[in-house]
């Protein structure tokens, strides 16, 4: 399972674990406003991988059946923290809640000091018209 398309690492990951042949199923896990999850079904189904594409109420029916959580930070906090999509922290703890791992993927240069003490900064906020 992963969520969104934010990050490039996650793609690459897909595409080289395909070429080498293993077998497996992505579950896309997308919300609004967004949507970058649409991009990411497109593109590794481009490369013969297959998909499913889901919102983010649906995560807790097909938790149960994930043997792995895979994201892609926006970037990393000082304390360890990851800065992602909305839903992702939801996705996460379901996947806590049913003992299913969770890796966060994040470049390098993303990596900053900055310590949030209020998760609300810089929420995805679109217009609302």
């Amino acid at each position: 399972m992963t969520t969104g398309f934010n990050n490039i690492c996650i793609e690459e990951l897909f595409q080289k674990a395909h070429s080498e042949g293993r077998k497996f199923n992505v579950i896309v896990v997308d919300s609004s406003p967004l949507f970058q999850g649409r991009a990411l079904v497109k593109r590794l189904s481009n490369y013969g991988i297959k998909c499913k594409y889901i919102l983010i109420h649906s995560v807790g029916a097909l938790m149960s059946s994930v043997t792995k959580v895979l994201m892609g930070a926006s970037y990393m906090l000082g304390n360890g923290g990851a800065v992602s999509n909305i839903g992702t922290s939801m996705v996460a703890y379901m996947a806590r809640q049913q003992k299913v791992p969770v890796v966060v993927f994040c470049e390098t240069y993303k990596f900053t000091s900055r310590v949030n003490l209020d998760q609300i900064r810089g929420n995805e906020v679109t217009n609302p018209a």
